[in-house]
């Protein structure tokens, strides 16, 4: 084997082995995301569940006196200073 045969078939395993570790690299990452959208999503419904379970209480409770007060009318400020004076 001459040494430009050694170099080029060194250089193609070189080649190849990067190729397989970006290969891995990629898979790794996709896997990776696959994992933290799944750990979100069983977040999402843990917190669905318990708002669920909280507004349930709330609503099991006696009901609650409430006042409805309505907001008065913005006055603008120059009306206010006539007022005043």
């Amino acid at each position: 084997m001459d040494p430009l045969q050694l170099w080029l078939t060194l250089a193609m395993i070189g080649a190849a082995a990067a190729l397989a570790l970006g290969v891995l690299y990629v898979l790794a990452i996709k896997v990776r995301d696959e994992c933290e959208l799944h750990d979100l999503i069983v977040e999402a419904h843990t917190l669905r569940l318990r708002q669920v379970r909280r507004l349930a209480m709330l609503t099991d409770d006696e009901p609650m006196d409430v006042e409805i007060v309505e907001p008065e009318p913005a006055t603008p400020p120059a009306a206010s200073a006539k007022k005043a004076a």
